[in-house]
């Protein structure tokens, strides 16, 4: 929101309006993609999720009003695919007896990640460029999708 009312120059009503887009338009496609994956698998859906952050963050980046729209819409679907994917993907891969162990172990360490990265990032906004964490996080979606596509597999047998 700072970046982009102080950047982009956009009013709190053009805000708003993008974020309610946001949501809005990708709730059909959360729906679907839902669906998906229990035919097609998790895998495709956590890689997709995480490519489409690259043009949303792209686009973010130098956006007017209309651009900014579709930039939240990449970057919405793709954080709804990924977040999706990931969850149930977990489910398949975590015993049922485990879960909550494994959710709470993940979540301590991605909460202390988490808090590190957003102080450099920033750090990095403050100091070095406003467009710069956008950047990292369009960077970063590539390297990690591969790492999913050569590392991540699909259970042969699902947790129920």
């Amino acid at each position: 929101m700072v970046y982009a009312t102080s950047i982009l120059k956009m009013s709190l009503t053009q805000w708003a309006i993008v974020v309610a887009f946001r949501y809005l338009t990708i709730a059909v496609p959360a729906i679907i993609a839902g669906f998906s994956m229990d035919v097609l698998g998790r895998k495709r859906f956590l890689i997709l999720g995480y490519l489409l952050y690259v043009p949303g963050m792209l686009l973010f980046i130098n956006a007017n009003f209309d651009q900014l729209i579709l930039a939240f819409f990449f970057f919405g679907l793709g954080n709804i695919l990924q977040l999706n994917s990931y969850m149930v993907l977990m489910g398949d891969l975590i015993p049922r007896k485990l879960r909550g162990t494994a959710k709470g172990c993940l979540q301590f360490f991605m909460f202390i990640a988490q808090a590190i990265f957003q102080t450099i990032i920033g750090v990095l906004y403050a100091f070095v460029s406003p467009q710069l964490p956008f950047l990292i996080l369009a960077t970063s979606a590539i390297p990690i999708s591969i790492f999913v596509f050569w590392r991540v597999y699909e259970p042969i047998v699902k947790e129920a």
